[in-house]
């Protein structure tokens, strides 16, 4: 019997793991604090989101018991105006796009096996519902390879670049907004 398993959580089932999601997340972003500084009340509202909007999913990766990565996504229609601009900017139906916001690991299991499972699982459900036409991803830049899959693996999975560039907006513990370095996003045409 293998000492790993992958559960896909969808929509407000995902509210059963929101605090191990939300550990997992601070836990291995706290090293990025140049990328991502927490602010509590609004990563808990970040990860809410998850639980309420339709059709959206938490990938689990589990080793025995304990949870050791997480794949997150939900339709870009939920995502906040600045990930959406582009988009509607190249008319694009937002209701049409579906995001994976986010694929994390702990550090020993970020391999491209895993990060492989994590996101087959997750497209393979998206393309059950056959209502979405493309899937994106934000395409990882060189402060986070060490976190994400690297442009290599989204390209082998069918994605090209959306060549469309946006600046990002993060929010600071102290409330206040700093510019972060800009986003380009992998975009997936989804073939039924």
């Amino acid at each position: 019997m293998s000492r790993f398993s992958i559960s896909l959580l969808v929509e407000n089932a995902i509210t059963e793991y929101i605090d191990t999601i939300g550990n997992l997340r601070t836990d291995i972003l706290k090293d990025f604090s140049y990328l991502y500084q927490f602010n509590n009340s609004l990563e808990d509202v970040y990860l809410q989101k998850y639980t309420i909007a339709k059709d959206s999913i938490a990938v689990i990766l589990k080793d025995q018991d304990s949870v050791v990565g997480v794949l997150i996504g939900l339709p870009l229609r939920y995502e906040n105006d600045t990930l959406k601009t582009p988009w509607i900017a190249h008319n694009f139906d937002t209701n049409k796009v579906y995001y994976f916001s986010e694929i994390l690991l702990e550090e020993k299991y970020r391999t491209n096996t895993f990060i492989q499972e994590l996101y087959a699982t997750a497209q393979d459900w998206i393309c059950s519902f056959q209502k979405y036409d493309y899937f994106t991803f934000v395409e990882p830049n060189k402060s986070v390879q060490e976190l994400q899959p690297d442009n290599k693996f989204w390209i082998d999975n069918g994605y090209i670049s959306f060549n469309d560039v946006m600046p990002s907006l993060l929010e600071s513990n102290e409330g206040q907004t700093k510019e972060s370095e800009e986003l380009n996003f992998l975009i997936k045409k989804i073939e039924y």
